[in-house]
């Protein structure tokens, strides 16, 4: 995975029923969102993901993980 922790298969194919495109899961009307991803990028079949467990502990990033989440449950209400 040359260095990537997570290698998913891409759903790419406009029409077919597990096709999505960025903009369906993120809002883009923030500044700093829509400067980091492409609205109009493909997504991948969330079912079929890869680790690189070894990357992952490399690049610390349960840390990063864990700060994005904490950031996230500050707007969502159960």
């Amino acid at each position: 995975m040359t260095g990537k922790v997570v290698g998913a298969v891409e759903t790419c194919l406009e029409g077919d029923p597990s096709y999505r495109s960025m903009d369906s899961f993120i809002n883009f009307s923030d500044a700093w969102v829509s400067q980091k991803f492409d609205p109009k990028a493909c997504t991948w079949a969330f079912g079929m993901n890869l680790f690189d467990l070894e990357e992952w502990r490399r690049q610390e990033l349960t840390s990063v993980y864990l700060k994005y989440f904490d950031l996230v449950q500050h707007f969502i209400t159960f």
